[in-house]
């Protein structure tokens, strides 16, 4: 798997030079900027959105707050249990090593960012996560990128993060207070929610790439055809 993941990274950062961006609505919750070359999956109940540049992936994942893990929310305190537990899963489902995490505001919403370092075969890399809690859904929104060409990425990015939208005149109490029936205390189904997070992220990432890299080989042996 590791050596399949390095490979893949390899081929993508090369054909990622000179793409465009494009408006792009996940659902009627979140709407964000991304690169036009961005492959879209459905798998193991999840909604994925992936992209590339050069030397970074960007994957968007949605998840129904539904099932036995399901979380209750009904406070500020809770949300922020929850956020810390997803954060822990994902990053320790990953084999990472947490760099930063801070919870804030924005738009009256509360959300989490974190990042951490990992490997991907033998290169480094970091992982940057940004988590939100929005009308019975999980959100993550991450860039992961090549180590050695952080400072390169930091315009590609900013740009990325900064573009994410949600709904005007969104809230925390209208809008990520959750009345799940069947629910767990708020850090451990944060936890478990972030493990499946990082595990579709890891098989949707490939399945993404594998279907990218498809559709460029058929539409070389067309034109070869011509």
């Amino acid at each position: 798997m590791k050596k399949t993941f390095l490979a893949i990274f390899t081929v993508v950062s090369i054909n990622c030079f000179a793409q465009q961006w494009t408006e792009y609505k996940v659902d009627s919750n979140l709407t964000v900027t991304l690169p036009d070359n961005y492959v879209i999956i459905d798998t193991l109940g999840q909604h994925i959105v992936k992209a590339q540049v050069a030397n970074a992936f960007i994957m968007i994942q949605r998840l129904a707050n539904a099932g036995k893990s399901a979380v209750n929310i009904q406070s500020k305190d809770e949300l922020i249990k929850s956020y810390e537990g997803f954060q822990k899963g994902v990053v320790n489902s990953q084999n990472g090593k947490l760099i930063n995490q801070q919870v804030q505001e924005k738009a009256g919403l509360q959300l989490t960012q974190f990042s951490f370092t990992a490997e991907m075969g033998e290169e480094k890399q970091i992982r940057h996560f940004f988590i939100i809690f929005f009308n019975e859904n999980w959100y993550s929104i991450s860039f992961w990128e090549v180590e050695a060409f952080t400072n390169e990425l930091k315009d590609d990015r900013n740009k990325f993060f900064s573009s994410i939208r949600f709904p005007e005149g969104s809230s925390l109490k209208e809008n990520q207070f959750s009345n799940s029936v069947e629910s767990s205390l708020a850090y451990k189904s944060g936890y478990l929610f972030g493990q499946i997070i990082a595990f579709s992220l890891m098989v949707g990432a490939v399945v993404a790439v594998v279907r990218w890299i498809s559709k460029k080989g058929r539409r070389k042996k067309q034109q070869e055809a011509v």
